[in-house]
Protein backbone atom coordinates (compact mmCIF):
# COMPACT_ATOMS: atom_id res chain seq x y z
CA UNK A 1 0.00 0.00 0.00
CA UNK A 2 1.05 4.11 -0.39
CA UNK A 3 0.12 7.01 1.98
CA UNK A 4 0.87 10.22 1.23
CA UNK A 5 0.67 13.57 3.05
CA UNK A 6 2.12 16.07 5.82
CA UNK A 7 4.33 15.32 8.08
CA UNK A 8 4.01 14.22 11.76
CA UNK A 9 5.01 15.94 14.74
CA UNK A 10 7.52 13.72 15.68
CA UNK A 11 8.71 13.54 12.50
CA UNK A 12 9.26 17.32 12.05
CA UNK A 13 10.27 17.92 15.58
CA UNK A 14 13.03 14.98 14.99
CA UNK A 15 14.08 15.75 11.48
CA UNK A 16 13.40 19.61 10.61
CA UNK A 17 13.11 21.58 13.83
CA UNK A 18 17.18 20.57 14.42
CA UNK A 19 18.68 21.46 11.29
CA UNK A 20 22.26 23.27 11.20
CA UNK A 21 22.23 26.08 8.73
CA UNK A 22 18.91 27.01 8.96
CA UNK A 23 17.68 30.27 9.85
CA UNK A 24 13.94 29.46 10.60
CA UNK A 25 12.42 26.35 10.88
CA UNK A 26 8.60 26.73 10.58
CA UNK A 27 6.17 23.64 10.96
CA UNK A 28 2.24 25.30 10.22
CA UNK A 29 -0.85 22.95 10.26
CA UNK A 30 -2.29 22.31 7.16
CA UNK A 31 -5.73 22.14 8.08
CA UNK A 32 -8.93 20.90 6.43
CA UNK A 33 -11.48 22.08 8.79
CA UNK A 34 -14.43 23.72 8.71
CA UNK A 35 -14.72 27.43 9.38
CA UNK A 36 -13.51 29.06 13.28
CA UNK A 37 -15.94 31.09 15.01
CA UNK A 38 -15.23 34.34 17.04
CA UNK A 39 -18.39 34.39 19.36
CA UNK A 40 -17.82 38.47 20.34
CA UNK A 41 -18.62 40.01 23.56
CA UNK A 42 -22.21 41.27 23.77
CA UNK A 43 -23.35 39.79 21.01
CA UNK A 44 -25.02 36.88 19.16
CA UNK A 45 -23.75 36.86 16.28
CA UNK A 46 -20.60 34.29 14.87
CA UNK A 47 -17.85 35.92 13.08
CA UNK A 48 -15.87 33.79 10.46
CA UNK A 49 -12.41 33.89 10.71
CA UNK A 50 -9.79 32.28 9.28
CA UNK A 51 -7.42 30.93 11.51
CA UNK A 52 -3.61 29.17 10.80
CA UNK A 53 -2.20 26.78 13.36
CA UNK A 54 1.48 27.46 13.68
CA UNK A 55 5.02 27.54 15.86
CA UNK A 56 6.57 30.15 17.59
CA UNK A 57 9.12 30.44 14.73
CA UNK A 58 6.43 31.46 12.13
CA UNK A 59 6.69 34.80 12.86
CA UNK A 60 10.56 34.65 11.79
CA UNK A 61 9.85 32.87 8.39
CA UNK A 62 6.80 34.91 7.29
CA UNK A 63 7.29 38.88 7.21
CA UNK A 64 4.36 40.66 9.55
CA UNK A 65 4.23 44.03 10.71
CA UNK A 66 2.89 44.30 13.77
CA UNK A 67 1.38 47.36 15.18
CA UNK A 68 1.20 46.65 18.57
CA UNK A 69 1.83 44.30 20.87
CA UNK A 70 4.11 40.97 19.91
CA UNK A 71 4.05 36.97 18.71
CA UNK A 72 3.54 34.51 21.24
CA UNK A 73 6.65 33.11 22.73
CA UNK A 74 8.50 29.73 22.59
CA UNK A 75 7.39 29.44 26.56
CA UNK A 76 4.16 30.07 25.09
CA UNK A 77 3.87 27.51 22.49
CA UNK A 78 5.63 24.78 24.40
CA UNK A 79 3.17 25.08 27.20
CA UNK A 80 0.05 25.25 25.11
CA UNK A 81 -0.94 28.57 26.68
CA UNK A 82 -4.06 30.13 24.61
CA UNK A 83 -2.98 33.20 23.36
CA UNK A 84 -3.47 34.27 19.82
CA UNK A 85 -2.14 37.40 17.01
CA UNK A 86 -5.06 38.46 15.30
CA UNK A 87 -5.12 40.88 12.14
CA UNK A 88 -5.72 44.66 12.26
CA UNK A 89 -9.19 44.42 10.77
CA UNK A 90 -10.43 41.91 12.92
CA UNK A 91 -9.04 43.58 16.06
CA UNK A 92 -10.83 46.74 14.66
CA UNK A 93 -14.49 44.72 14.11
CA UNK A 94 -14.01 43.01 17.58
CA UNK A 95 -12.53 45.90 19.75
CA UNK A 96 -13.12 48.76 17.78
CA UNK A 97 -10.81 51.73 18.21
CA UNK A 98 -9.62 50.03 21.64
CA UNK A 99 -6.12 48.19 21.60
CA UNK A 100 -6.85 44.51 21.34
CA UNK A 101 -3.66 43.37 22.96
CA UNK A 102 -4.45 41.90 26.65
CA UNK A 103 -8.15 41.51 25.69
CA UNK A 104 -9.75 38.01 25.44
CA UNK A 105 -11.61 36.73 22.11
CA UNK A 106 -13.75 33.66 22.24
CA UNK A 107 -12.73 31.12 19.29
CA UNK A 108 -15.21 27.95 19.23
CA UNK A 109 -15.75 28.87 22.74
CA UNK A 110 -13.12 29.08 23.93
CA UNK A 111 -10.76 32.05 25.10
CA UNK A 112 -7.58 33.03 23.99
CA UNK A 113 -5.84 36.41 24.90
CA UNK A 114 -4.81 38.41 22.24
CA UNK A 115 -0.90 39.71 22.16
CA UNK A 116 -0.26 41.07 18.90
CA UNK A 117 -1.97 42.62 16.44
CA UNK A 118 -0.31 42.92 12.58
CA UNK A 119 -1.31 44.29 9.56
CA UNK A 120 -3.65 42.54 6.95
CA UNK A 121 -1.55 40.22 5.08
CA UNK A 122 -2.87 38.97 1.23
CA UNK A 123 -5.59 36.42 0.65
CA UNK A 124 -3.32 35.61 -2.12
CA UNK A 125 -0.16 34.41 0.30
CA UNK A 126 -1.93 30.93 1.20
CA UNK A 127 0.84 29.80 3.00
CA UNK A 128 0.69 32.50 5.37
CA UNK A 129 -2.36 34.53 5.16
CA UNK A 130 -5.05 33.83 7.97
CA UNK A 131 -6.90 36.64 10.22
CA UNK A 132 -5.88 34.96 13.73
CA UNK A 133 -2.64 32.52 13.99
CA UNK A 134 -2.23 30.56 17.24
CA UNK A 135 -0.25 27.99 18.47
CA UNK A 136 -0.79 24.62 17.28
CA UNK A 137 -0.06 22.87 20.81
CA UNK A 138 -3.20 24.16 21.57
CA UNK A 139 -5.32 21.69 19.63
CA UNK A 140 -5.15 18.55 21.67
CA UNK A 141 -3.65 15.66 19.71
CA UNK A 142 -1.80 17.79 17.96
CA UNK A 143 1.07 15.25 18.64
CA UNK A 144 -1.34 12.34 17.63
CA UNK A 145 0.50 11.14 14.58
CA UNK A 146 3.53 10.37 16.99
CA UNK A 147 5.38 6.65 14.94
CA UNK A 148 4.26 8.02 11.76
CA UNK A 149 6.07 9.82 9.20
CA UNK A 150 2.74 11.57 8.10
CA UNK A 151 0.28 14.06 9.60
CA UNK A 152 -0.64 17.60 9.75
CA UNK A 153 2.09 19.95 9.00
CA UNK A 154 3.76 21.67 6.42
CA UNK A 155 7.44 22.77 6.95
CA UNK A 156 9.03 26.04 5.79
CA UNK A 157 12.50 26.72 6.02
CA UNK A 158 14.50 30.45 5.98
CA UNK A 159 18.27 29.68 5.19
CA UNK A 160 20.89 32.18 5.64
CA UNK A 161 22.41 32.19 2.07
CA UNK A 162 20.94 29.74 -1.03
CA UNK A 163 24.37 28.09 -0.36
CA UNK A 164 22.82 26.49 2.39
CA UNK A 165 20.08 24.57 0.69
CA UNK A 166 22.72 21.65 -0.06
CA UNK A 167 23.71 20.97 3.37
CA UNK A 168 20.05 21.54 4.95
CA UNK A 169 19.01 18.58 2.12
CA UNK A 170 22.05 16.72 2.78
CA UNK A 171 20.42 16.24 6.89
CA UNK A 172 17.29 15.44 5.97
CA UNK A 173 18.55 13.16 3.03
CA UNK A 174 20.58 11.39 6.22
CA UNK A 175 17.77 10.93 8.62
CA UNK A 176 15.44 9.99 6.10
CA UNK A 177 17.80 7.02 5.09
CA UNK A 178 18.21 6.19 8.71
CA UNK A 179 14.60 6.11 9.43
CA UNK A 180 14.59 3.88 6.58
CA UNK A 181 17.20 1.65 7.41
CA UNK A 182 15.40 1.44 10.45
CA UNK A 183 12.34 0.53 9.22
CA UNK A 184 12.05 -2.62 7.31
CA UNK A 185 8.31 -2.66 6.95
CA UNK A 186 8.44 0.77 5.52
CA UNK A 187 9.96 3.52 2.86
CA UNK A 188 9.92 6.77 3.41
CA UNK A 189 10.32 9.38 0.56
CA UNK A 190 10.17 13.08 0.56
CA UNK A 191 9.55 13.82 -2.83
Amino acid sequence: SQSSGSLSYEFVKNCFYPLKGAEAVSAVVQSWEPADYIQPEDSKEQVPVTVKDVDHNFWKVFNYDFVSGKPFTKADFESGIRTVVIAQSLARKLFGGEDAVGRTLSLNFVDYKVCGVVKDGSYALGNSFAQLWKPFTTINGYDRNSGSYTGMYKVYIVTHSKDDFSQITQQVNDYVRRVNLSDKDNVLDLM
